[in-house]
């Protein structure tokens, strides 16, 4: 099953400073590529100081440079 995002953002993790979200916008994903899919609970989500969240930075998956 494909999936559609709408109004998506990618959180960017750093061990300086509190998560960064970048406006993802809208995504169609290929199903075959989707391990989880799950709802977020916007009232917990509300609760969280980003600014305090620090986490290493993931690795990027792939690059559009070739």
């Amino acid at each position: 099953m494909n999936c559609v995002l709408q109004n998506s953002e990618e959180r960017v993790y750093s061990l300086e400073t509190g998560v960064q979200f970048l406006n993802a916008g809208l995504q169609v994903i290929r199903g075959d590529t989707v391990a989880v899919l799950g709802e977020v609970n916007l009232e917990k989500e509300k609760s969280i100081d980003f600014d305090k969240v620090k986490a290493n930075q993931l690795p990027p998956i792939f690059s559009n440079t070739h």
